[in-house]
């Protein structure tokens, strides 16, 4: 009978460590898809913006500065801070090549005379 109460416990505890593991392979699934769809919308965002900017509609630069935003929570590459500076340049709100625009951008590192 004490053996029967231990092989009954021993397949508790298995099951257990079973279904603990299969949710925690579900859990890292789910994070990696959550991963990849974050980096498929982030692109949809880039690319929004870009289309706004290119074709130059002047109503939708506001949608074009959100989407940037959103968008750089994913990409790495700089083209977020390209299409920032065009769109701020098309919105009149810097002077391009200004020292202002260059000291301002995102990721500048260094003064004017470094």
């Amino acid at each position: 009978m004490g053996k029967a109460l231990i092989k009954q416990t021993l397949s508790i505890i298995a099951a257990s460590i079973f279904f603990n593991t299969a949710l925690a392979d579900n859990e890292k699934e789910q994070t990696h898809e959550y991963w990849e769809d974050k980096i498929l919308l982030c692109g949809h965002d880039l690319l929004s913006a870009k289309l706004i900017i290119v074709n130059e509609s002047e109503q939708e630069y506001r949608l074009a500065k959100l989407l940037l935003a959103r968008a750089s929570e994913c990409e790495t590459n700089g083209e977020v801070e390209f299409y920032s500076a065009l769109l701020g340049v098309r919105r009149k709100e810097i002077s391009y090549g200004s020292a202002e625009f260059i000291m301002n951008r995102p990721g500048f590192r260094g003064g004017l005379n470094s």
